[in-house]
């Protein structure tokens, strides 16, 4: 028999209880963020999880106090000595992870890619559970972005959109940067905070509409390690050193910058990175088509669950919004000057 409602919220509770002997076993750890100006509250079975998992959310801190608007329960069963339940329901999953025998329009349930992991959302209360094998099983991109699934899913009940790519700002506003991996987002990005500007993220970013802008997450930045060499002062910032044979570098930037990690800013414009080759770089008009372009397929394809409601709001994100191709020339330390004009000159 398909696993319905029923069984999807009783899988849940089993998940629920394992957690609860998991914190027995090996102590309670909590942890309170503000994002989006909601408290999202972290409780973890031990502490080994949290240094992978807190790193790119600390500089969010919020009292313990408030009323969490979110609580995720997290634990791993190395550290802990509690496994999490099994049913078959978990070797049946799509493309993006999902589950299908246990998503229901109350209960969100996933497997994230790449590494064996279990995510369940219960919509109703609130309430996220979230367990890994083991802290070593953390990839890279998940100790960047931490809980950005579940992130997506909670922004998207409310109205915003956790959308892949970077933002930046000066006082005369800030641009959405977006584009396929490989196209200089993250250079560009990069080279904006070092030059001074305002810093919402690099490779995930909330949005929200009416008006359009953008609000912060994460403190890091990812970066292909070739790139690194036009980075010399992030040498002491890289999370991951041992790791760059394979992996992107993760920049933890809420140390020396983060003064230039704001909360969030209104957005002028969605710009689209192209590397040409040539030493100038410039702005130049594109349609609303070819941003949806750069930027839906990348955003979508990240996140379960995701689909028509999400590409409506990112329609309705690039029809408010003007659009332009930002040539990314050698010269790299000249894109901040060359953003910075354009916001200039597009002052309302």
């Amino acid at each position: 028999m398909p696993v319905g409602a029923v069984d999807a919220l009783a899988f849940f509770d089993e998940m629920a209880d394992a957690f609860a002997s998991a914190s027995m076993h090996a102590g309670l750890v909590e942890r309170a963020y503000r994002i989006d100006d909601r408290v999202v509250r972290l409780r973890f079975a031990g502490p080994a999880l949290v240094p992978p998992l807190c790193t790119a959310l600390d500089h969010r801190a919020a009292s313990r106090a408030a009323e969490p608007d979110l609580t995720v329960c997290l634990w791993d069963s190395e550290s802990t000595a509690c496994h999490m339940p099994i049913t078959d329901a978990l070797s049946r999953y799509s493309t993006r992870g999902e589950l299908p025998a246990l998503n229901t329009s109350r209960i969100y349930a996933v497997t994230e890619r790449g590494y064996p992991s279990v995510l369940l959302f219960d919509r109703d209360r609130g309430l996220a559970l979230y367990w890994v094998p083991a802290p070593s099983a953390l990839p890279e991109w998940v100790r960047g972005t931490p809980l950005r699934v579940l992130l997506h899913w909670w922004l998207s009940a409310r109205g915003k959109q956790l959308v892949h790519g970077a933002a930046v700002a000066t006082d005369a506003g800030g641009v959405l940067i977006t584009a396929r991996s490989g196209s200089g987002k993250s250079t560009t990005a990069l080279s904006c905070v070092a030059a001074g500007m305002a810093y919402a993220g690099d490779d995930y970013v909330i949005v929200g509409p009416d008006p359009p802008h953008a609000a912060n997450v994460y403190c890091t930045a990812k970066i292909a390690a070739t790139q690194l060499r036009l980075f010399p002062w992030a040498d002491d910032m890289i999370a991951n050193r041992e790791a760059l044979d394979e992996d992107k570098a993760l920049i933890v930037l809420r140390g020396r910058y983060r003064d230039r990690i704001v909360d969030g800013f209104p957005l002028r414009a969605i710009l689209i990175p192209s590397i040409t080759g040539r030493p100038v770089s410039r702005v130049r008009p594109a349609s609303a088509a070819s941003a949806l372009a750069a930027l839906a397929p990348t955003t979508l394809l990240f996140h379960p669950r995701g689909g028509a409601p999400e590409l409506k709001a990112l329609s309705a994100l690039v029809q408010a919004l003007p659009a332009y191709v930002l040539e990314c020339g050698t010269d790299v330390p000249e894109l901040p000057s060359v953003i910075s004009a354009f916001l200039e000159r597009s002052r309302p």
